[in-house]
């Protein structure tokens, strides 16, 4: 206790770090502060629809929840048109609260939001890039796991569609609807586009960051195998922009702290030898 003292100290009698300290609290309080006001948006959706879905099978939620969030974007994608003014903020984090409160983003912004909510009611959720014309991102949809039937379900949320499987009358997965598509889409609603056809999906673009991604993928694949490795979906862990970044600036503030700390400790040492020093002089 002692030494923390000393070392608060150190920091207040340091205009410069006293600064940065500061600066870090007033970042990490912000981050904190947006995360939750973002978070309440999406857990009111879903206490409504937990409401209205009580007792009844899970598929019967997400489909709910899947009607009211696609009702409220369409709603305001007919306010806004896509001539919406994104503030600074909303530039700079790029968080999906835009997309909830704009209709933003068409496909993807649809996705995101499902796949939000979904996430914070519980379930496992990924974002597909669906290949379409031959390159992956031509189409956006979400999976959701279905633990009574320990299976990946597809959802197209732009659509509000979803598959029947042929097998058992449960949701189909990705892989049963690309396998039986001369099937599956007459079922379609008239207006999907005959080009999403299902040919395949991706749920990371490794390529997107140079050197690291293609490192992390190769070192997963050894890791966990290219079947799971190439199942893993990182657009959901950082659908809450405002908490990836609140976990950034942690770190970099731990790092911080470290480095002053040990400063200090520097410090603290020329001066107690120093002080020895004088001593034995006198």
């Amino acid at each position: 206790m002692r030494k923390i003292r000393n070392y608060l100290r150190f920091v207040y009698t340091s205009p410069r770090y006293l600064l940065i300290h500061v600066l870090f609290l007033l970042a990490i309080l912000f981050m904190i502060v947006e995360s939750q006001h973002e978070d309440a948006l999406y857990y009111n959706i879903i206490r409504v629809n937990l409401l209205n879905s009580k007792g009844q099978p899970d598929t019967v939620y997400i489909r709910n929840i899947m009607k009211t969030i696609n009702r409220m974007m369409y709603n305001r994608l007919a306010v806004f048109q896509n001539t919406e003014e994104l503030s600074f903020k909303n530039r700079l984090f790029h968080s999906v609260d835009a997309d909830l409160m704009y209709g933003h983003g068409a496909c993807g912004g649809f996705s995101k939001v499902l796949a939000r909510s979904l996430k914070l009611s519980g379930y496992h959720v990924r974002i597909g890039q669906m290949k379409v014309d031959g390159l992956y991102g031509g189409h956006i949809i979400v999976e959701v796991f279905l633990a009574d039937v320990n299976r990946w379900a597809v959802i197209d949320p732009l659509f509000q569609l979803t598959f029947t499987s042929r097998k058992d009358g449960y949701w189909a997965n990705f892989n049963e609807v690309r396998s039986n598509w001369a099937h599956y889409q007459t079922t379609v609603p008239p207006d999907y586009d005959s080009r999403y056809r299902y040919d395949d999906v991706r749920y990371t673009n490794w390529e997107k960051i140079p050197l690291a991604g293609p490192f992390c993928y190769a070192l997963l694949k050894t890791l966990l195998g290219k079947e799971r490795a190439n199942a893993i979906s990182l657009r959901v862990w950082i659908l809450n922009m405002y908490y990836t970044y609140l976990f950034v600036t942690g770190i970099a503030y731990s790092l911080f702290i470290g480095a002053s700390v040990r400063r200090y400790r520097r410090k603290h040492r020329m001066v107690i030898s120093m002080q020895t020093a004088s001593r034995k002089t006198a």
